[in-house]
């Protein structure tokens, strides 16, 4: 068969238009499923899924439109037709009103995506834009409120608790950045307060908010920087990922924040920003757990915490941030026995120094370092007989 004869038989047999109907209607299931998810938060992968089922149905839908035809009697083999015959015009004439309803669905997802952009959505980010152009860029001021855990369960309170944490670690590596801490910002966590409010009590330009939930075993975090003077929302966008491969997900966020704001990093601050502070998830995740149980400041959770941290180590003997944390732990476990054992206490938060000069070898670049060395300094000084 030579090439124009092998094209007039796709004709024939309707292959192209049956390609071509295929790909609008999968359009169409595609840009419904983008809007419909997404409403009922539904799992980052149903999206994933469905593409999968749609890529690999193209393929099954030309070979079924060549091996079978539709005629008045049925679906039929196209072998069972005379091949003089001309091609099924009412297989035609059906793929050419699925053709043509497609079209119509994609011209109302056209208008809709429109109404979407409408100008009065473009205005209230173009005020947006003019906002963050207007800002005094030596300084800005940000609070990172305690991501809130949609699904009300503990795991994932420890998880939304620690990631909001690192964010704040990972803002604070730029430097026109100026972070309200966590323990200052935790107890606005499921508050009823609004922006404004929360701004003008933390004397901040904008604020981070964001949610968490989880599915079987990913997680999906909503985030969304606001201007608090003007209600209006800079920047919004969704994270999903499995719920043990979360290691970049600060990183991201913070590059976005960064962006948002116009920000022009330094060289370092780039470097700072893309690097990641641990490959394992098991040993993140034993981290984020660490810091929300020494939170509490109870002797036992300082306990676990400890033990959480040094199997993260083990985990990754790299994981400089884990080291920074381990040693404020010891720090704090030896404050509460000054008044009962003297010596137990010097002996614990002695193990603080090592711990912080390794971390300062692994990664110069954490501040805390510095800030645990100097909380060490006060400690002898107050402590140690002279």
């Amino acid at each position: 068969m030579n090439l124009k004869k092998y094209i007039d038989e796709l004709k024939r047999r309707n292959v192209f238009k049956a390609g071509i109907a295929y790909l609008i209607v999968a359009w169409v299931i595609a840009e419904v499923a983008s809007v419909v998810f997404p409403t009922f938060n539904a799992p980052a992968y149903f999206m994933k899924v469905l593409l999968i089922i749609l890529i690999i149905g193209f393929p099954i839908n030309l070979v079924f439109s060549w091996i079978y035809d539709i005629n008045r009697e049925g679906i039929k083999k196209t072998e069972d037709i005379d091949q003089e015959a001309p091609r099924s015009k009412l297989t035609g004439n059906r793929l050419n009103k699925v053709i043509i309803a497609s079209l119509s669905m994609v011209v109302v997802l056209l208008v809709f995506n429109l109404f979407r952009n409408s100008p009065g959505n473009i205005e209230a980010k173009m005020e947006s834009s003019e906002v963050v152009e207007a800002l005094d860029t030596d300084e800005i001021s940000i609070a990172v409120l305690p991501l809130y855990n949609l699904n009300q369960d503990a795991q994932l309170e420890w998880f939304s608790n620690g990631v909001t944490q690192e964010i704040i670690d990972e803002l604070a590596k730029v430097h026109q950045f100026r972070l309200i801490a966590f323990s200052s910002t935790r107890k606005y966590k499921n508050t009823d307060k609004s922006s404004k409010d929360i701004a003008a009590e933390l004397g901040v330009s904008f604020i981070l908010f964001g949610t968490s939930r989880k599915y079987v075993d990913s997680v999906r975090l909503s985030m969304e920087l606001v201007n608090p003077e003007t209600d209006l929302i800079i920047w919004s966008d969704r994270y999903d990922d499995l719920f043990s491969n979360t290691l970049k997900i600060q990183n991201d966020i913070a590059k976005q924040v960064v962006a948002e704001l116009n920000i022009e990093l330094s060289s370092e601050e780039k470097t700072n920003l893309n690097k990641i502070n641990t490959k394992n998830p098991e040993a993140f995740n034993l981290f984020l757990q660490a810091k929300a149980k020494y939170f509490d400041l109870t002797r036992d959770g300082i306990t676990e915490s400890i033990n959480m941290l040094e199997h993260a180590i083990e985990l990754d003997p790299k994981y400089a941030q884990a080291y920074t944390l381990l040693a404020w732990i010891h720090i704090l476990n030896g404050e509460p026995d000054l008044m009962a054992d003297a010596d137990f206490a010097v002996k614990t938060v002695e193990k603080a120094r090592p711990l912080i000069e390794y971390s300062i070898s692994l990664d110069p670049s954490i501040s805390d370092n510095y800030l645990i060395m100097g909380a060490l300094d006060l400690f002898y000084l107050n402590n140690l007989p002279s």
